[in-house]
């Protein structure tokens, strides 16, 4: 017989909870029980980076950690922590990585938008910033990438 691992035991141990999304899954307290902060850091990281691709709240400029922080069920620190082991990447970082591959994708559809479009529709609030956001994340300027679809 198959021996469960932590996350199997996780799923289990919470009632109802395996039918839902990963994201919805309540994380914090209800999860003292497990002593291994290590793979407690890495479902969090899994839950967060699956509550980004499937409700992508990145997308609203005033996204912020505190209101992830409610999302995930966790403090801030453990959220900040769980982010920067597994993405090397600061909380704004990592939102913008999400931003950026939007934005990029959103310029591949339709090469002849506006960048303040572009910008705007990713969840920037201001130009420069994602100037300074997709030159991080793509190594080159958004009209550069655009030049180039």
């Amino acid at each position: 017989m198959k021996k469960n691992t932590i996350l199997d035991q996780l799923w289990l141990k919470l009632p109802g909870l395996s039918k839902r999304k990963a994201s919805e899954r309540p994380l914090g307290r209800d999860l003292s029980y497990l002593n291994d902060e290590e793979e407690l850091t890495r479902i969090l990281y899994h839950r967060i980076t699956c509550f980004m691709e499937e409700k992508r709240p990145f997308l609203y400029g005033e996204f912020s950690i505190g209101e992830l922080s409610r999302k995930m069920f966790a403090s801030q620190a453990r959220i900040s922590r769980a982010i920067k082991r597994y993405s090397q990447m600061n909380f704004r970082g990592f939102v913008n990585s999400y931003r950026v591959k939007y934005a990029s994708n959103l310029i591949s559809k339709d090469p002849r938008m506006k960048m303040e479009e572009v910008a705007r529709l990713s969840g920037f609030n201001t130009i420069p910033t994602f100037n300074t956001a997709f030159k991080t994340v793509m190594n080159e300027r958004p009209s550069e990438y655009q030049a180039k679809v």
